[in-house]
């Protein structure tokens, strides 16, 4: 009967394996900024009651900030944030969940420029 031999690591534990020394940054970013400040900021988003359920303002937040960070459109973001484990473990977002789509990241923008943050979170 053929065996894998314990040697064998498929590319994707190799890449889940070596997270500290490629995505070491992010993970960093994570765990020291006080992201309750930023929760904050923005509690007046995405506050409605009815209508379908909207992606949290902060992980939405991070979104931007990701964005900005690694210059993608808003089309690239969102295939970035379902293609790389650290975009999700930064934002927030399951394994198991897809990535905001695109217009969602616009609709997410014109909401703190009608709240006047987009100057305050982003300086």
């Amino acid at each position: 009967m053929a065996q894998k031999s314990e040697a064998t690591n498929s590319f994707a534990n190799f890449l889940v394996n070596t997270k500290e020394e490629l995505h070491q940054t992010l993970d960093t970013l994570l765990e020291r900024v006080e992201w309750s400040y930023f929760s904050q900021l923005l509690k007046c988003i995405h506050n409605k009651v009815q209508g379908r359920k909207s992606y949290p303002a902060l992980m939405m937040f991070k979104c931007l900030l990701l964005q900005n960070w690694y210059d993608l459109s808003d089309y690239e973001l969102e295939k970035s944030i379902d293609d790389r484990l650290s975009f999700r473990r930064f934002v927030g977002l399951d394994y198991t969940e897809r990535a905001p789509d695109h217009s969602s990241f616009s609709r997410f923008r014109e909401q703190l420029v009608k709240h006047k943050l987009e100057s305050c979170l982003f300086n």
